[in-house]
């Protein structure tokens, strides 16, 4: 499944003892709604550079309201609408509380939807899109 993401996960089960396993994350398991205002997004997205790009054809998405709509059923936070586009927001919160942002931008546009993402990590821009494009 391409929402997933396969990387190394390590339990820290109290002191000094930790343990280390390998086991596909859903990236709908990871992401949080992110609030945030459009200048926020717009600083956000200049610092991001892990970008991925996708596109949806044939999607029953017919709006960028109704992109947002989905969105906000899988974990991201609708920043705003800007006519046929709309930038969707959300967050990974790490062990030691450290927040790092995802960042996706979506343009609806005769049945297809171009997806642009970007995160701190581009395996997870990809699953995040992966994620999206599944629920569209």
């Amino acid at each position: 499944n391409p929402s997933y993401l396969d990387d190394t996960v390590r339990v820290h089960l109290g002191g000094a003892q930790a343990a280390e396993c390998r086991v596909p994350l859903d990236a709908k398991d990871l992401i949080r709604p992110q609030t945030m205002t459009v200048q926020q997004y717009g600083g956000q997205w200049k610092r991001l550079g892990n970008e991925a790009k996708d596109q949806l054809v044939g999607s029953s998405v017919q709006s960028a309201d109704a992109l947002g709509a989905i969105a906000n059923k899988n974990q991201m936070k609708l920043v705003k609408v800007i006519g046929t586009e709309c930038i969707i927001a959300a967050k990974v919160v790490t062990g030691n509380k450290t927040m790092l942002p995802v960042l996706l931008h979506g343009k609806v546009r005769g049945g297809s939807i171009v997806f642009t993402c970007r995160s701190p990590s581009r395996s997870l821009s990809s699953a995040v899109i992966s994620m999206i494009k599944a629920a569209c």
